[in-house]
């Protein structure tokens, strides 16, 4: 591709960046999303300019593309959020390391734990959560760019170059592999079902906690509420 054209393609681009999705005209017989933008952008620079955007390039890989971008964004997002509650989780544990209550099994009183105890049990499986997270993170962000359709292609596509522009760590070797694979999703939802699970251990805890016959903890107004009709209680 010459160097004009190029320039062509990436005002085009930018254009239909600016003025957004909306101008785009969507036509159900194009299939999908992405070849209405494609029509668009040929409109905007002309067919035989448009056209060459497509050089070396397959829908198939696109996708694969797109599938491993949206996952890492909120992959990085999640560990983010997940480093912060351990950290609140772990400042909490060391200020009640000596506090004393009981721990309960089957609801019923067992031995003496301090609070701050249970809240590092809970920082570290956060940090199990983390690192599981991680280690999808690694396997997800490598490119399919240059795969074409699932053989590649005879274009002198640079991948290590695509790679680092989108921010990959490396490209799928084996361009099959590159758009057929979508183990890192699977991956991704194992590892999120796996922190689910333990949320929702914490949560149970602190519900029994919270209640009348615990009494160990009360929940301030801006995570409880009361009954319309029975004042008197603190509902999580």
């Amino acid at each position: 591709m010459s160097e004009a054209h190029a320039a062509c393609l990436v005002r085009g681009i930018q254009k239909m960046k600016a003025t957004g999705a909306g101008v785009v005209a969507r036509d159900p017989g194009r299939e999908e999303a992405y070849f209405n933008y494609e029509a668009h952008l040929m409109n905007e620079v002309g067919a035989d300019v448009g056209a060459r955007m497509h050089t070396g390039r397959s829908h198939n890989y696109i996708m694969a593309t797109l599938h491993r971008l949206r996952g890492r964004k909120v992959l990085v997002n999640v560990i983010d959020a997940l480093s912060k509650v351990r950290t609140t989780a772990l400042e909490q544990a060391e200020k009640y390391a000596d506090a004393v209550m009981h721990e309960y099994i089957h609801l019923q009183p067992a031995q003496p734990m301090a609070p701050g105890f249970c809240l590092a049990g809970v920082a570290q499986a956060l940090e199990q959560d983390s690192q599981r997270l991680i280690g999808t993170l690694k396997s997800m962000n490598v490119c399919p760019l240059g795969a074409a359709a699932f053989a590649g292609t005879p274009f002198g596509i640079d991948r290590k170059r695509t790679a680092d522009l989108l921010g990959f760590d490396d490209y799928v070797d084996n361009a099959l592999d590159a758009v057929a694979s979508r183990n890192f999703l699977l991956e991704s939802i194992s590892g999120m079902s796996l922190l689910a699970i333990l949320r929702s251990r914490g949560a149970q805890d602190y519900y029994v906690w919270t209640t009348h016959e615990f009494g160990l903890i009360e929940l301030p107004d801006s995570v409880a509420t009361t009954s319309n009709n029975m004042p008197q209680k603190n509902n999580p």
